[in-house]
Protein backbone atom coordinates (compact mmCIF):
# COMPACT_ATOMS: atom_id res chain seq x y z
CA UNK A 1 0.00 0.00 0.00
CA UNK A 2 1.06 3.27 -1.19
CA UNK A 3 1.04 6.14 1.36
CA UNK A 4 -0.17 9.59 -0.62
CA UNK A 5 0.02 13.41 0.37
CA UNK A 6 -2.44 14.90 2.89
CA UNK A 7 -5.66 16.06 0.99
CA UNK A 8 -6.80 19.51 2.45
CA UNK A 9 -10.72 19.56 3.27
CA UNK A 10 -10.61 22.49 0.42
CA UNK A 11 -9.14 19.91 -1.88
CA UNK A 12 -11.63 17.38 -1.04
CA UNK A 13 -14.48 19.85 -1.41
CA UNK A 14 -13.43 21.09 -4.73
CA UNK A 15 -13.21 16.88 -5.68
CA UNK A 16 -16.94 16.75 -4.68
CA UNK A 17 -18.23 19.67 -7.00
CA UNK A 18 -16.38 17.66 -9.86
CA UNK A 19 -18.43 14.73 -9.50
CA UNK A 20 -21.51 16.88 -10.16
CA UNK A 21 -23.67 16.44 -13.36
CA UNK A 22 -23.74 13.40 -15.69
CA UNK A 23 -20.15 12.50 -17.41
CA UNK A 24 -20.65 10.33 -20.25
CA UNK A 25 -20.40 6.64 -19.77
CA UNK A 26 -17.62 5.30 -21.58
CA UNK A 27 -17.68 2.86 -24.24
CA UNK A 28 -16.34 -0.22 -22.01
CA UNK A 29 -18.22 -3.16 -23.60
CA UNK A 30 -21.09 -2.71 -21.05
CA UNK A 31 -18.61 -1.95 -17.75
CA UNK A 32 -19.09 0.89 -15.52
CA UNK A 33 -16.78 3.59 -14.55
CA UNK A 34 -14.26 2.38 -12.62
CA UNK A 35 -14.84 -1.20 -13.06
CA UNK A 36 -11.71 -3.94 -13.53
CA UNK A 37 -11.99 -7.05 -15.04
CA UNK A 38 -9.41 -10.28 -16.28
CA UNK A 39 -9.72 -10.22 -20.12
CA UNK A 40 -10.84 -13.67 -21.86
CA UNK A 41 -7.42 -14.39 -22.55
CA UNK A 42 -6.18 -14.27 -19.22
CA UNK A 43 -2.78 -12.30 -19.64
CA UNK A 44 -4.39 -8.82 -19.47
CA UNK A 45 -6.46 -6.41 -16.49
CA UNK A 46 -8.55 -3.77 -17.74
CA UNK A 47 -9.96 -0.81 -16.32
CA UNK A 48 -13.07 1.46 -17.80
CA UNK A 49 -11.69 4.86 -17.76
CA UNK A 50 -13.97 7.92 -18.67
CA UNK A 51 -11.60 7.40 -22.42
CA UNK A 52 -13.03 3.51 -22.58
CA UNK A 53 -11.20 0.30 -22.15
CA UNK A 54 -7.67 1.00 -20.88
CA UNK A 55 -5.55 -2.67 -20.32
CA UNK A 56 -2.40 -4.09 -18.90
CA UNK A 57 -0.44 -7.45 -19.88
CA UNK A 58 -0.03 -9.78 -16.74
CA UNK A 59 1.44 -13.18 -16.39
CA UNK A 60 -0.28 -15.54 -18.83
CA UNK A 61 0.45 -18.92 -16.60
CA UNK A 62 -1.91 -18.87 -13.67
CA UNK A 63 -0.23 -20.51 -9.98
CA UNK A 64 -2.13 -23.36 -11.17
CA UNK A 65 -1.56 -23.93 -14.92
CA UNK A 66 -0.03 -27.16 -15.72
CA UNK A 67 0.59 -29.44 -18.69
CA UNK A 68 0.75 -32.52 -17.08
CA UNK A 69 0.54 -33.88 -13.33
CA UNK A 70 4.22 -33.67 -12.43
CA UNK A 71 3.81 -30.32 -13.09
CA UNK A 72 1.77 -29.82 -10.44
CA UNK A 73 3.01 -32.08 -8.31
CA UNK A 74 6.51 -29.54 -8.14
CA UNK A 75 4.15 -26.40 -6.82
CA UNK A 76 3.07 -25.39 -3.52
CA UNK A 77 -0.24 -25.59 -4.20
CA UNK A 78 -3.09 -25.50 -1.17
CA UNK A 79 -6.10 -28.32 -1.41
CA UNK A 80 -8.70 -30.11 1.08
CA UNK A 81 -6.96 -32.79 2.63
CA UNK A 82 -7.70 -35.92 1.20
CA UNK A 83 -5.99 -39.42 0.32
CA UNK A 84 -5.48 -38.27 -3.54
CA UNK A 85 -3.30 -37.13 -6.68
CA UNK A 86 -2.90 -34.48 -8.55
CA UNK A 87 -4.46 -34.28 -12.20
CA UNK A 88 -3.75 -32.14 -15.20
CA UNK A 89 -6.78 -31.05 -16.43
CA UNK A 90 -7.36 -28.35 -19.27
CA UNK A 91 -3.99 -27.15 -18.22
CA UNK A 92 -5.53 -26.78 -14.48
CA UNK A 93 -4.12 -28.29 -11.57
CA UNK A 94 -6.94 -30.41 -10.08
CA UNK A 95 -6.59 -32.16 -6.81
CA UNK A 96 -8.56 -35.50 -6.69
CA UNK A 97 -9.97 -38.21 -3.96
CA UNK A 98 -9.39 -41.16 -3.98
CA UNK A 99 -12.28 -43.71 -3.43
CA UNK A 100 -11.05 -46.35 -0.45
CA UNK A 101 -12.56 -47.88 2.24
CA UNK A 102 -11.38 -47.78 6.33
CA UNK A 103 -10.81 -51.36 5.82
CA UNK A 104 -8.46 -50.85 2.85
CA UNK A 105 -5.91 -48.26 5.16
CA UNK A 106 -5.05 -51.55 7.00
CA UNK A 107 -6.40 -49.72 10.22
CA UNK A 108 -8.72 -50.93 12.77
CA UNK A 109 -10.67 -48.08 14.78
CA UNK A 110 -8.36 -48.93 18.61
CA UNK A 111 -5.49 -48.89 16.72
CA UNK A 112 -6.72 -44.90 15.10
CA UNK A 113 -7.56 -43.81 18.63
CA UNK A 114 -4.38 -44.82 19.64
CA UNK A 115 -2.48 -43.10 17.34
CA UNK A 116 -4.79 -39.73 18.34
CA UNK A 117 -4.00 -40.34 22.34
CA UNK A 118 -0.10 -40.43 21.59
CA UNK A 119 -0.66 -37.19 19.77
CA UNK A 120 -2.14 -35.27 22.50
CA UNK A 121 0.20 -36.39 24.72
CA UNK A 122 2.71 -34.66 22.47
CA UNK A 123 1.06 -31.69 22.24
CA UNK A 124 1.77 -30.92 25.37
CA UNK A 125 -1.40 -30.34 27.25
CA UNK A 126 -2.07 -33.62 28.28
CA UNK A 127 0.90 -34.99 30.90
CA UNK A 128 1.48 -38.50 32.02
CA UNK A 129 1.39 -39.60 35.79
CA UNK A 130 -0.89 -36.92 37.33
CA UNK A 131 -4.04 -38.90 37.19
CA UNK A 132 -5.64 -36.59 34.29
CA UNK A 133 -8.62 -38.10 32.40
CA UNK A 134 -7.94 -38.99 28.57
CA UNK A 135 -10.85 -40.58 27.18
CA UNK A 136 -12.70 -40.62 23.52
CA UNK A 137 -16.20 -39.66 22.86
CA UNK A 138 -16.66 -41.33 19.50
CA UNK A 139 -14.53 -42.03 16.67
CA UNK A 140 -16.11 -41.47 12.76
CA UNK A 141 -15.13 -41.71 9.02
CA UNK A 142 -14.39 -38.77 7.30
CA UNK A 143 -16.56 -38.41 3.89
CA UNK A 144 -13.09 -38.71 2.06
CA UNK A 145 -12.84 -42.54 3.14
CA UNK A 146 -9.99 -44.11 4.39
CA UNK A 147 -10.11 -41.45 7.21
CA UNK A 148 -10.53 -41.62 10.58
CA UNK A 149 -12.42 -38.72 13.03
CA UNK A 150 -11.37 -39.33 16.49
CA UNK A 151 -13.28 -36.93 18.91
CA UNK A 152 -11.57 -36.42 21.90
CA UNK A 153 -12.34 -35.27 25.85
CA UNK A 154 -9.89 -35.04 28.21
CA UNK A 155 -8.87 -33.19 31.28
CA UNK A 156 -5.04 -30.84 30.85
CA UNK A 157 -3.36 -28.61 33.22
CA UNK A 158 -2.16 -25.03 31.44
CA UNK A 159 1.01 -25.49 32.94
CA UNK A 160 2.98 -27.50 35.48
CA UNK A 161 2.43 -25.39 38.40
CA UNK A 162 -1.48 -25.53 37.67
CA UNK A 163 -4.10 -26.23 40.24
CA UNK A 164 -6.96 -25.87 37.87
CA UNK A 165 -7.85 -28.90 35.53
CA UNK A 166 -9.45 -27.68 32.59
CA UNK A 167 -11.53 -29.71 29.90
CA UNK A 168 -10.51 -29.96 26.15
CA UNK A 169 -12.53 -31.03 23.22
CA UNK A 170 -10.05 -32.10 19.93
CA UNK A 171 -11.02 -33.60 16.15
CA UNK A 172 -7.75 -35.60 14.86
CA UNK A 173 -7.91 -36.85 11.64
CA UNK A 174 -6.36 -39.61 10.92
CA UNK A 175 -5.15 -40.71 7.24
CA UNK A 176 -2.53 -43.78 6.45
CA UNK A 177 -2.02 -43.99 10.14
CA UNK A 178 -0.87 -40.82 10.67
CA UNK A 179 -2.49 -37.25 12.06
CA UNK A 180 -2.75 -34.91 9.02
CA UNK A 181 -5.01 -32.79 10.81
CA UNK A 182 -5.95 -31.57 13.89
CA UNK A 183 -8.24 -28.90 15.83
CA UNK A 184 -8.76 -28.38 19.06
CA UNK A 185 -10.85 -26.24 22.14
CA UNK A 186 -9.70 -25.69 25.23
CA UNK A 187 -12.33 -23.50 27.04
CA UNK A 188 -14.17 -26.61 28.20
CA UNK A 189 -16.67 -25.83 25.55
CA UNK A 190 -16.81 -27.45 21.94
CA UNK A 191 -18.37 -24.46 20.48
CA UNK A 192 -17.23 -21.04 19.95
CA UNK A 193 -18.53 -18.34 22.26
CA UNK A 194 -18.03 -14.65 22.27
CA UNK A 195 -15.18 -13.33 23.90
CA UNK A 196 -12.88 -16.93 22.02
CA UNK A 197 -10.16 -16.63 20.60
CA UNK A 198 -10.34 -18.52 17.56
CA UNK A 199 -8.14 -19.76 14.69
CA UNK A 200 -10.01 -20.68 11.09
CA UNK A 201 -9.12 -21.68 8.22
CA UNK A 202 -11.17 -20.18 5.28
CA UNK A 203 -11.51 -19.28 1.62
CA UNK A 204 -13.43 -16.75 0.16
CA UNK A 205 -14.82 -16.40 -2.94
CA UNK A 206 -17.28 -14.53 -5.32
CA UNK A 207 -20.86 -14.98 -6.51
CA UNK A 208 -19.04 -15.89 -10.10
CA UNK A 209 -16.33 -18.56 -8.53
CA UNK A 210 -13.31 -16.16 -8.43
CA UNK A 211 -11.34 -16.91 -5.15
CA UNK A 212 -10.29 -13.44 -3.47
CA UNK A 213 -8.70 -14.86 -0.32
CA UNK A 214 -7.63 -17.91 1.04
CA UNK A 215 -5.75 -18.82 4.58
CA UNK A 216 -5.35 -22.71 3.09
CA UNK A 217 -1.44 -23.57 2.64
CA UNK A 218 -0.84 -20.45 5.32
CA UNK A 219 -1.25 -19.90 9.29
CA UNK A 220 -5.12 -20.00 9.93
CA UNK A 221 -6.72 -16.22 10.65
CA UNK A 222 -7.04 -15.92 14.12
CA UNK A 223 -9.21 -13.22 16.13
CA UNK A 224 -11.52 -12.70 18.96
CA UNK A 225 -14.52 -13.52 18.02
CA UNK A 226 -17.59 -11.26 18.34
CA UNK A 227 -15.16 -8.45 19.02
CA UNK A 228 -15.72 -6.56 15.67
CA UNK A 229 -12.67 -7.53 14.08
CA UNK A 230 -14.42 -9.06 10.98
CA UNK A 231 -16.43 -8.41 8.77
CA UNK A 232 -20.18 -8.77 10.86
CA UNK A 233 -21.52 -11.56 8.83
CA UNK A 234 -18.16 -13.82 8.94
CA UNK A 235 -17.73 -12.90 13.25
CA UNK A 236 -21.83 -13.97 13.36
CA UNK A 237 -20.74 -17.26 11.22
CA UNK A 238 -18.46 -18.33 13.56
CA UNK A 239 -20.11 -17.90 16.77
CA UNK A 240 -21.83 -21.37 17.66
CA UNK A 241 -19.41 -23.61 15.49
CA UNK A 242 -18.03 -26.12 16.80
CA UNK A 243 -14.33 -27.77 17.00
CA UNK A 244 -13.38 -28.87 13.83
CA UNK A 245 -16.38 -27.90 11.93
CA UNK A 246 -16.65 -26.64 8.72
CA UNK A 247 -19.84 -24.90 6.70
CA UNK A 248 -20.33 -22.73 3.97
CA UNK A 249 -21.86 -19.40 4.24
CA UNK A 250 -22.87 -16.65 1.66
CA UNK A 251 -22.90 -12.29 3.03
CA UNK A 252 -24.92 -9.99 0.93
CA UNK A 253 -23.30 -6.71 0.91
CA UNK A 254 -24.77 -5.33 3.95
CA UNK A 255 -23.05 -8.27 6.07
CA UNK A 256 -19.88 -7.83 4.31
CA UNK A 257 -18.43 -4.47 3.16
CA UNK A 258 -21.72 -2.35 2.50
CA UNK A 259 -23.08 -1.24 -0.56
CA UNK A 260 -21.22 0.72 -3.31
CA UNK A 261 -21.63 4.29 -2.50
CA UNK A 262 -20.93 6.60 -5.60
CA UNK A 263 -20.50 9.77 -3.48
CA UNK A 264 -16.72 7.92 -2.21
CA UNK A 265 -15.73 8.41 -6.00
CA UNK A 266 -13.83 11.73 -6.00
CA UNK A 267 -11.62 13.49 -8.50
CA UNK A 268 -8.28 14.90 -6.94
CA UNK A 269 -6.02 17.38 -8.02
CA UNK A 270 -3.47 15.77 -9.41
CA UNK A 271 -0.29 17.52 -7.78
CA UNK A 272 -2.02 16.83 -3.97
CA UNK A 273 -0.99 12.86 -4.57
CA UNK A 274 2.73 12.03 -3.96
CA UNK A 275 3.67 8.74 -4.90
CA UNK A 276 7.04 7.03 -5.09
CA UNK A 277 5.98 5.53 -8.49
CA UNK A 278 4.16 6.27 -11.68
CA UNK A 279 0.53 6.64 -11.60
CA UNK A 280 -1.45 3.05 -12.57
CA UNK A 281 -4.99 2.75 -12.15
CA UNK A 282 -5.80 0.10 -9.78
CA UNK A 283 -3.41 0.67 -7.74
CA UNK A 284 -4.44 1.06 -3.90
CA UNK A 285 -2.94 4.58 -1.85
CA UNK A 286 -3.70 5.52 1.95
CA UNK A 287 -4.64 9.38 2.22
CA UNK A 288 -3.01 10.89 5.21
CA UNK A 289 -5.97 13.00 7.02
CA UNK A 290 -5.24 16.07 8.94
CA UNK A 291 -5.99 14.15 12.13
CA UNK A 292 -3.65 11.35 11.24
CA UNK A 293 -5.81 8.66 10.14
CA UNK A 294 -5.15 6.68 6.60
CA UNK A 295 -8.03 6.66 4.00
CA UNK A 296 -7.33 3.70 1.79
CA UNK A 297 -8.40 4.52 -1.69
CA UNK A 298 -8.15 3.21 -5.29
CA UNK A 299 -6.85 4.94 -8.43
CA UNK A 300 -9.37 4.99 -11.20
CA UNK A 301 -7.80 6.91 -14.04
CA UNK A 302 -6.45 10.09 -14.04
CA UNK A 303 -5.23 12.49 -16.84
CA UNK A 304 -2.51 15.56 -16.51
CA UNK A 305 -5.03 17.44 -13.87
CA UNK A 306 -6.56 15.38 -11.87
CA UNK A 307 -7.46 11.79 -10.56
CA UNK A 308 -10.13 10.13 -9.93
CA UNK A 309 -10.23 7.88 -6.79
CA UNK A 310 -12.87 5.36 -5.18
CA UNK A 311 -12.97 5.11 -1.56
CA UNK A 312 -15.23 2.45 -1.37
CA UNK A 313 -13.43 -1.05 0.10
CA UNK A 314 -12.67 -2.79 -3.07
CA UNK A 315 -15.56 -5.90 -2.26
CA UNK A 316 -18.13 -3.16 -1.69
CA UNK A 317 -21.30 -4.10 -3.17
CA UNK A 318 -20.31 -7.61 -3.77
CA UNK A 319 -21.59 -10.37 -1.81
CA UNK A 320 -19.02 -13.30 -0.06
CA UNK A 321 -19.25 -16.83 -0.36
CA UNK A 322 -17.01 -18.38 2.47
CA UNK A 323 -15.71 -22.12 3.13
CA UNK A 324 -14.92 -22.08 6.90
CA UNK A 325 -13.33 -24.32 9.29
CA UNK A 326 -12.50 -23.98 13.05
CA UNK A 327 -9.40 -25.32 13.95
CA UNK A 328 -8.53 -23.91 17.49
CA UNK A 329 -10.97 -22.36 20.48
CA UNK A 330 -8.94 -20.85 23.34
CA UNK A 331 -9.50 -18.17 25.66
Amino acid sequence: MRLAATIPLAALLLAFSFLSGCPQQPDCGGHSLGEQWIADDNCNTCTCTEHGTACTEIACEPEDYCEEAADCEEKDLAHIMCVGHWECENNKCAWKCEESDAEGTGMTEMEAKEIAERYVRKMGQYRENTGINLKTASAEELECKGCWALKLEFDFLTDENAKEVKTAYALVEIREGEVAEHAISTTGSRAVEKGNNVKVHYVGTLDDGTEFDSSLGKEPLEFEAGAGEMIGGFDAAVIGMEIGEEKNVRLPPEEAYGEYNPALVMLVPRKQIVMEQELEAGLMVALNQPDGTLVPATILDFNADFVRLDLNPPLAGKALNFWIKVVEISG
